[in-house]
């Protein structure tokens, strides 16, 4: 397994951090330093007892909404829109006969 490993220049050397699952971050002089202090950093909790697992993740994490969830939200747009064009027109309308 690879984590991947941010290096970046910092004043007076270099900064290596790693995201999830194991955040760690370290600073060398050099970037493979810095890159070799966060490998100790590693060796250190994995030789603690540390163990990293993967975990399979569904495609999809919870079930499709049922299809009448998603037609009371069609619903429920097409309503709002009539009413936004309803008020449009009647804006328009509003402003042409006050204009004359």
């Amino acid at each position: 397994m690879t984590i991947p490993t941010l290096v970046e220049p910092i004043p007076g050397g270099f900064r290596a951090s790693t995201g999830g699952p194991l955040v760690l971050t370290a600073d060398g002089p050099t970037a493979d330093a810095a890159v070799d202090a966060v490998q100790h950093l590693v060796n250190d909790r994995l030789s603690g007892g540390a163990v990293i697992r993967p975990v399979q993740v569904p495609a999809t994490p919870r079930p499709p909404l049922p299809p009448h969830v998603w037609a009371d939200f069609a619903a429920a747009i097409r309503q709002y829109r009539e009413e936004r064009e309803a008020e449009e027109l009647a804006a328009e309308a509003a402003g042409q006969s006050g204009g004359t």
